[in-house]
């Protein structure tokens, strides 16, 4: 029943623009730089951490 879920996976992971799948350190990061104080002015932003998916425009 799964059979080809991975190679879909992996074609998927690869359309993105960084080309790869995230994991959690560079989640954690943005998390890291939010509660810094480098992030002091940052105030009512939404940041997306998906390695570029939401960026492309699909015609």
């Amino acid at each position: 029943m799964n059979e080809g879920i991975r190679d879909m996976f992996e074609t998927y992971l690869a359309s993105l623009p960084a080309g790869r799948g995230g994991d959690a350190e560079e989640v954690a990061n943005v998390i890291r730089l939010l509660v810094s104080p480098q992030a002091s002015y940052v105030n009512g932003a939404t940041l997306t951490v998906d390695g570029g998916k939401d960026a492309v425009v699909v015609m």
